[in-house]
């Protein structure tokens, strides 16, 4: 009976001491003249609308940052607002997040 105490013991302590590291990326998109369906003129609606459509693409969003604010000069889809998204994820998500146009920093 001992044995098997000790031995459960020393599975327990040994699976503890295995780690796992859940690297972390930040990735980053700039918004164009034709953004994103979850865009919205509010920063914290568009914080909320990419969280959702993270999630419903089975990426979790760790931390989300709107930075910067838009400036409507050019009304082409190629030109930048000035505003981008931040969006830290695990690192074995970074392939599935710059498939959503997402670029990593």
């Amino acid at each position: 009976m001992r044995s098997i105490i000790f031995l459960s013991l020393v599975s327990l302590l040994s699976l503890s001491s295995c780690s796992v590291k859940n690297e972390t990326q930040w990735v980053v998109m700039h918004e164009d003249g034709c953004p994103p369906g979850w865009v919205d003129d509010s920063d914290r609606k568009t914080r909320l609308n990419l969280e959702g459509y993270l999630k419903g693409n089975d990426i979790v969003p760790l931390k989300i940052q709107v930075i910067g604010s838009r400036q409507n000069g050019c009304g082409e889809c190629a030109c930048h607002t000035g505003r981008s998204f931040r969006v830290k994820v695990y690192e074995s998500q970074v392939g599935y997040i710059t498939w959503l146009g997402f670029i990593k920093e």
